[in-house]
């Protein structure tokens, strides 16, 4: 009965996700666009028929982690699979978001169920270039984007296959140059809560052992 159970565990966590990740860091050199003003909901903006851009997307840091700011839903023609790309700008929030040797952390989330390829970049882009200023004026500032690069590899015999493709897209500064996800913060400061706390009471434990066994 335990095997049974243990078995269907596995099964549920094979195919609750599948998760890609990526690293990057805000060049010394780079000059950051200035953007003062705050988040406030997303913006989806069609380029051609296989990019699409998000120009508004939050960025999460240790202080504001929050992952039902990072559900993401996308037109996808499942039928077709073509291969299409959605590029993520990354505005300086209130001019304090991030600053240059920032650490950047990408991670993409989305059903196992879902059978699509997913790749992760980043790229610096001028919005000229993807044609969402009418020309190339001498404020056209040269913008970080996390690109995600996407295609469905699966066959099937239906026609009547979703529209639309939902996930979870997690762009977060980290507090240091570590590359370790936010998420993990709480329980390495509980890890080492514990270590001093045993450390507190080592040579009390100790004594302890040598009284019950060697007394």
């Amino acid at each position: 009965m335990i095997s049974r159970y243990l078995l269907i565990l596995y099964l549920v966590l094979a195919v609750s996700a599948n998760t890609e990740t990526f690293l990057f860091l805000v060049p010394n050199y780079y000059d950051i666009p200035l953007h003062p003003q705050p988040y406030t909901h997303q913006r989806l903006t069609t380029v051609n028929t296989s990019t699409l851009v998000m120009v508004d997307y939050p960025i999460l840091d240790v202080y504001n982690y929050d992952l039902a700011k990072a559900s993401v839903s996308i037109p996808y023609q499942f039928t077709e699979k073509p291969q299409n790309q959605l590029l993520v700008k990354l505005n300086n929030y209130g001019d304090a978001t991030f600053d240059a040797n920032d650490v950047i952390n990408v991670k993409l989330c989305w059903p196992a169920t879902i059978p699509v390829n997913f790749d992760l970049s980043h790229r610096f882009i001028r919005a000229h270039d993807l044609g969402l200023a009418p020309e190339r004026l001498e404020g056209d500032t040269l913008d970080i984007y996390v690109v995600l690069e996407y295609q469905a590899d699966f066959y099937s015999v239906r026609d009547d296959l979703a529209s639309s493709m939902e996930f979870n897209l997690v762009i977060a500064k980290l507090p240091n140059s570590l590359p370790v996800p936010i998420e993990l913060y709480d329980f390495i400061v509980y890890l080492v809560d514990m270590c001093i706390l045993f450390a507190a009471m080592y040579e009390y434990v100790m004594e302890g052992i040598k009284r019950a066994f060697f007394a």
